[in-house]
């Protein structure tokens, strides 16, 4: 669960008003944390046998979709009981991918759906399949040839790494300072009905934006200093796989002018949205003087539904 792809958001919608958001969050962190833990252990610990293997270091073992393809996999055929741990691994491959599809699409198609209303009354299962649609025709620019050298590593250095960034530093800036930790406390309350706990509220408002931001600045400034490069292949000759020689068939290479300004203009379309569409629907000038001085009224709540009876709790926060 992401908070910057939206996941996190729209799995609020199938939990009450009332629901206790302190002990989801701490239960997700943990899940979370022990899970790349894990995952570092078995990975690293099979990167590290096909280094002492082939006597290459760590950088030149595997990578990207070879980790996945070659690295694992040749692990999983040196065990007992190949075919069950292979059909095991990859079938957790399938789960992995499309529930990740679920929640990613969930998090695109509620606010243009829900929000936006760009599909009017159309069913929202039609327009889940119509963006899946779209989002499949995307995809099939990653299946060429040059698709796993430089196309996924321009999209993966450039319009996810920084604009996820940018979009996390302004969900904490919305929520410690132009919501306000004070209103954001009393929400947490009114929920609860116990306090968000100071550790919480503490990396909301100072330490989280701060971390973010030095590290938004330093990718801009490595990204600059740095350019990115990719690998390109040159050859591969037969001979070599036959007599075993220990070759390489890429070579790095800076990439081109062409693809960096690409890469940019990725960056701004998935940021700048986000800074016109909050200004424009959710500030105005007054607005804005209110959240400074911590005066500005929220309405936050739930519309339920029984039968035929809608009913709607709304509370109203204000900072002191």
């Amino acid at each position: 669960i992401n908070a910057e792809y939206g996941e996190a958001v729209v799995s609020t919608q199938s939990t009450g008003y009332k629901n206790n958001i302190t002990r989801d969050t701490m239960v997700v962190a943990i899940i979370n944390s022990f899970t790349s833990i894990l995952a570092g252990v078995c990975i690293y610990s099979i990167l590290g046998f096909r280094s002492h293997e082939t006597g290459r270091s760590l950088d030149e073992v595997s990578y990207g979709a070879g980790l996945t393809f070659i690295a694992i996999t040749e692990a999983v055929s040196r065990m007992d009981g190949t075919p069950f741990f292979a059909f095991v691994f990859f079938f957790m491959l399938f789960n992995l991918g499309v529930s990740s599809q679920f929640g990613t699409l969930a998090g695109v198609v509620t606010p243009l759906y829900n929000d936006l209303k760009i599909f009017g009354k159309a069913r929202k299962e039609l327009c889940v399949a119509l963006l899946s649609v779209i989002f499949f025709g995307i995809g099939l620019i990653f299946t060429p040839g040059n698709g796993p050298y430089l196309i996924l590593d321009l999209f993966d250095n450039y319009p996810v790494t920084m604009p996820l960034l940018v979009v996390c530093i302004a969900e904490a800036i919305s929520v410690g300072w132009v919501f306000g930790i004070e209103n954001f406390d009393l929400a947490i309350r009114d929920m609860t009905g116990a306090p968000c706990p100071t550790y919480f509220k503490i990396c909301i408002k100072y330490i989280s934006p701060v971390l973010m931001i030095v590290l938004l600045a330093w990718t801009l400034v490595e990204s600059i200093m740095n350019p990115q490069q990719y690998d390109v292949f040159t050859n591969c000759n037969p001979d070599d796989i036959v007599t075993g020689r220990n070759v390489s068939f890429t070579k790095e290479e800076v990439l081109p002018v062409g693809a960096r300004v690409a890469g940019g203009f990725m960056v701004a379309l998935c940021t700048v949205p986000v800074a016109v569409y909050a200004c424009w629907k959710h500030m105005t000038l007054k607005e804005l003087k209110e959240c400074i001085k911590g005066t500005r009224q929220y309405t936050i709540g739930e519309t339920t539904r029984r039968g035929n009876e809608v009913s709607t709790v709304k509370v109203n926060y204000v900072a002191e």
